[in-house]
């Protein structure tokens, strides 16, 4: 069985090499205008939410918060799963 630091050590390196390559195809492109997020989590199953980003953590908050009540705001929509 594996250990939980054991996956998010995991995840924390593929996060940053996945970051590494969203950089500079993000600064090459639009220089220091953008800001990028990515984010993993176990699907369907609860768990850690792990995020890679450059900016500043209180940033990073409030787009969560503005993507949550944007989110809220917005009409049931139904998902298709595979």
């Amino acid at each position: 069985m594996t250990q939980d630091n054991e996956v998010e050590s995991t995840i924390r390196t593929e996060l940053r090499a996945i970051g590494k390559i969203i950089d500079k195809y993000v600064k090459m492109r639009y220089g220091d205008r953008m800001c990028w997020l990515v984010a993993m989590f176990p699907y369907n199953e609860g768990g850690r939410f792990n995020y890679m980003c450059p900016g500043k953590r209180e940033d990073i908050i409030v787009l969560l918060k503005e993507m949550l009540a944007r989110f809220e705001g917005m009409p049931e929509v139904p998902t298709t799963r595979a």
